[in-house]
């Protein structure tokens, strides 16, 4: 019994340690992605300004290379990582966790039903 918990403990330790290091890379990652685009638009609002040529020409180069190089992180180009997807694995999780619980409640329902018919017949 005593060791049915300590694995039991040590199982929900580990669920929590991997679904925080998850959060933090995609909390991070959308971090990145929202400076980018602050980054584009402060860049716009300084060439605006009167500065020198050469100011103006390397705010354009840099502002041209975060245009053409993505913001967006992806896992091997099939899966966007972003906040959203904290919410979908959240809802994926919560749903296989329902349908265990249910099937694990017909089970039981089924055994005790077996159970009882076997002793009425004794």
């Amino acid at each position: 019994n005593r060791s049915l918990f300590r694995t039991t403990i040590l199982f929900i330790g580990w669920i929590l340690q991997y679904s925080l290091r998850l959060c933090l890379i995609i909390v991070t990652t959308h971090i990145t992605i929202r400076q980018a685009i602050k980054t584009k638009k402060l860049i716009t609002k300084m060439n605006n300004r009167h500065t020198d040529i050469n100011t103006k020409e390397e705010l354009q180069l840099f502002y041209n290379q975060l245009t053409v190089c993505s913001s967006k992180f992806t896992i091997c180009d099939i899966l966007t990582i972003e906040n959203s997807l904290i919410t979908s694995i959240w809802s994926a999780g919560a749903t296989y966790i329902l349908i265990l619980v249910q099937f694990h409640s017909d089970s039981t329902r089924n055994l005790k039903e077996h159970y009882l018919s076997t002793q009425s017949k004794n």
